[in-house]
């Protein structure tokens, strides 16, 4: 049967999902069954000009894309993969793609590998700044007290923020338990290993790197230290890890 033939019976077949694209199961199992995943890449760029064409520009959007960076099938799944996303945004303009991850370093490594530069945009989803936090904490009732204690603490971080507002009846107990069990996490990561990187942070929020050594590897791939790929500046993960630093360091 024909690529085109199964496509039509995607609407009488069951269908399941494969990195949020609808596709039979049966042609999913066929795909997969292959040594290369050409197939696959056919379906997704058939499907996504017939969106295309009817008027809509469909968006893919693959999340913590570093899971499969060590997937090999005849050479790396992962390069297979962005030289497919640059032809079909770049060459066929049919389509959006966003990449998402947590991995710095994997960005970095990707930009490098991939040749990226010029066919991609690198976007920073950051930490909220003062203003912001201020502003969001404010309209969960937070005094200003209570606000500049937060801030202190945990920073701008989203996630952070939501255990905050859930726990504001006792957020000074919150932030002290918080900064308490980091530091233990962190003692135990590092196990008693001298990092000298973690050194400049005691009087710095941020420092400028030349390149990527076992250690700022280490830390990163540990979640202590976040490396942005574009200016070059290695930080704390948050606000919370560059106190914990500021305290075991000595």
């Amino acid at each position: 049967m024909t690529l085109k033939e199964n496509l039509l019976l995607d609407l009488s077949e069951g269908t399941t999902k494969f990195m949020g694209i609808p596709i039979s199961r049966n042609l999913l199992e066929k795909i997969f069954s292959r040594d290369k995943p050409g197939d696959a890449f056919k379906y997704i760029l058939n499907l996504t000009r017939k969106l295309k064409d009817s008027g809509r520009t469909p968006i893919i959007v693959l999340d913590e894309l570093q899971k499969i960076k060590d997937i090999k099938i005849n050479g790396y799944l992962l390069y297979e993969l962005f030289n497919f996303f640059i032809s079909l945004t770049k060459e066929n303009h049919s389509a959006h793609v966003f990449a998402i991850t947590s991995d710095s370093l994997f960005i970095e490594r990707v930009f490098r590998e991939t040749k990226l530069y010029g066919r991609a945009r690198y976007f920073l989803v950051d930490d909220f700044d003062y203003k912001t936090t201020e502003e969001f904490l404010r309209k969960h009732g937070f005094s200003s007290e209570e606000i500049e204690l937060t801030w202190k603490y945990l920073g701008g971080k989203p996630v952070f923020l939501i255990e905050a507002i859930n726990n504001k009846d006792n957020i000074k107990e919150f932030c002290a338990s918080q900064l308490s069990l980091r530091k233990r996490q962190i003692k135990e990561i590092i196990k008693g290993r001298n990092f000298k990187i973690l050194k400049e942070f005691k009087d710095k929020e941020e420092v400028t790197v030349e390149e990527i050594d076992e250690e700022i590897e280490y830390l990163v791939e540990n979640n202590i230290l976040f490396f942005d790929p574009v200016r070059g500046i290695l930080k704390p993960q948050s606000r919370l890890d560059l106190l914990a630093i500021r305290e075991i360091v000595p």
